[in-house]
């Protein structure tokens, strides 16, 4: 992939000298230098990003350049927002200028997404195109499901709390009655964090808002979107939210958060998630969540390791546990369940949930996915479906397996 570097710093002496040069957003990455090119701090250079490894490919503009700054392309200019080529993706930046930039401009924007200069009235040569197959832009598509495709309803979950009730009901407002809303003075901003044991329902409950809502639905696991190359993580982050305000209105959620967002300190990891932490912090603060559509939730196993910035008033506000479900919410979640499935008349729900105190939804389920192997490998004459002595075989197999 090719993209827009900047030279930040050239290391060592000839022949054995190496230039460091940065990305957008502080993405650092090195290459030998050219014997066929004179560099210097500031040159703007087109390189080509294959895996870890950075190739030379030439010099696109002589000096200038703020370190950390880049030089983009207009691409849109007009009252409500401008819109720059970055040689990845498009992305929406602030006027810090007195000149009012037109499209083809080339200039020069900060870290903070901030045009500092106009650096001439002509595209960039040897821009690339931030066109849709670029690896972020690939990557994002792949993440994006529209609520038609996710075919669930609130009727496919069982054992919801009082509280859940409520957090459907201002989703659902929060998504599509904003503008009443906003008319009466109502604060908008809305983020939720869901959090409790493995296989409660937390991804599968934030699906069914989505679908119920007729919202876009981002489901990002942390693991997934940590890169090796530094700072990718955080350009697709804000990648993200900007194709969930193309897309909206929209779900964005934050599977693994504690993956992403865990306590700040010391330590290459750690500083690898103070960046990653920092980019969260100045999105779901910069970004007018409300005025583009975007509701943010994240889940977590373990909500004491989510640094507390994340968790402060205004960012996350709801948080929404999990537990394990109770007797009624297991009667409820196998009477869910079982419509998935081809089961007899003589499957009792009462008599599952009793003997399935202390399993998650996703247990349970798992206990119907082991009925039906069950079932299917007696190769009845009469009928193919799962009957109570498959469950009840299901369960001895499971529990001797997990030793219950």
């Amino acid at each position: 992939m090719s993209v827009v570097a900047t030279v930040w710093e050239i290391i060592g002496s000839e022949p054995n000298r190496i230039v460091l040069v940065t990305r957008e957003n502080g993405m650092f990455g090195a290459f030998e230098y050219p014997d066929s090119e004179s560099l210097s701090i500031g040159d703007t250079v087109l390189v080509e990003v294959r895996g870890d490894s950075v190739l030379f490919d030439e010099k696109i503009f002589s000096g200038g350049l703020n370190r950390g700054n880049t030089l983009c392309v207009v691409e849109k200019a007009d009252e409500d927002r401008i819109v720059v080529n970055t040689g990845t993706r498009l992305t929406t930046v602030a006027n810090g200028t007195e000149e009012d930039p037109q499209v083809g401009d080339t200039v020069e924007i900060s870290n903070a997404n901030t045009i500092v200069d106009i650096v001439q009235n002509e595209p960039l040569r040897a821009l690339p195109s931030a066109h849709a197959d670029s690896e972020s832009s690939k990557f994002i598509e792949n993440l994006r499901n529209k609520s038609d495709d996710i075919g669930l309803t609130y009727a496919d979950f069982g054992g919801g709390s009082a509280r859940l009730e409520q957090f459907k009901q201002r989703v659902n407002l929060f998504l599509n009655q904003r503008e009443a809303l906003a008319d009466i003075g109502t604060d908008l901003q809305m983020g939720a964090i869901f959090y409790g044991e493995p296989g409660t329902g937390k991804t599968h409950f934030a699906r069914i808002l989505a679908a119920e809502t007729d919202a876009t639905f981002y489901r990002i696991r942390g693991p997934e979107i940590v890169t090796k190359w530094v700072g990718e993580t955080e350009e697709i982050i804000r990648g993200l939210f900007e194709d969930a305000a193309d897309n909206s209105p929209s779900i964005m959620f934050f599977d693994e958060l504690d993956s992403l967002g865990s306590e700040r300190g010391g330590g290459a990891n750690q500083q690898f998630g103070n960046r990653v932490v920092a980019q969260l912090l100045s999105l779901m603060d910069g970004f007018d969540q409300s005025d583009e559509g975007i509701l943010v939730i994240a889940s977590t196993n373990r909500l004491d390791d989510i640094d507390d910035a994340l968790l402060r008033s205004g960012r996350f506000d709801w948080k929404i546990k999990f537990p394990l479900p109770d007797y009624e919410g297991r009667v409820e979640i196998f009477d869910s369940l079982i419509n998935n499935y081809e089961v007899s008349q003589d499957v009792d729900s009462q008599q599952i949930a009793r003997i399935t105190e202390g399993w998650s939804g996703a247990e349970i389920d798992g206990l119907l996915d082991e009925a039906g192997l069950i079932a299917v490998d007696k190769n009845r004459r009469d009928s193919n479906e799962i009957r109570l002595v498959d469950i009840l075989e299901s369960y001895e197999r499971i529990a001797v397996r997990e030793e219950r």
